[in-house]
């Protein structure tokens, strides 16, 4: 994605990450399926992340940027989240993002 590992924009990502990961968690544990590893919640959350209105605009918020740059943002992470669960062959996520129509 080209950010610094220290850049405001990373650590704001990052945080949004783990609670989109703990969220994610506790939904599938509500609904008594079987729960994702923490790698595969996190990536799960960077593939969802660009559908949450609530996400976008914290991002926008948080940054001082537009909606618009805030969800291309977002777009450019769950192309990075996909990318990795291609190179890491978790096939089984990438089945369930195709299914649920994250892409």
């Amino acid at each position: 994605m080209g950010l610094s590992g220290s850049s405001k924009e990373t650590n704001l990502l990052v945080d949004l990450l783990v609670w989109s990961a703990k969220q994610e968690e506790q939904m599938l544990k509500a609904a008594g399926v079987p729960t994702l590893s923490k790698p595969e919640g996190i990536l799960m959350g960077a593939i969802s992340m660009v559908n949450n209105p609530s996400a976008v605009s914290k991002v926008a918020n948080d940054l001082g940027i537009s909606q618009q740059s805030a969800l291309g943002l977002l777009t450019q992470m769950q192309a990075a989240g996909f990318e990795l669960i291609k190179q890491h062959k978790f096939t089984a996520l990438e089945q369930l993002v195709e299914r649920r129509g994250l892409l």
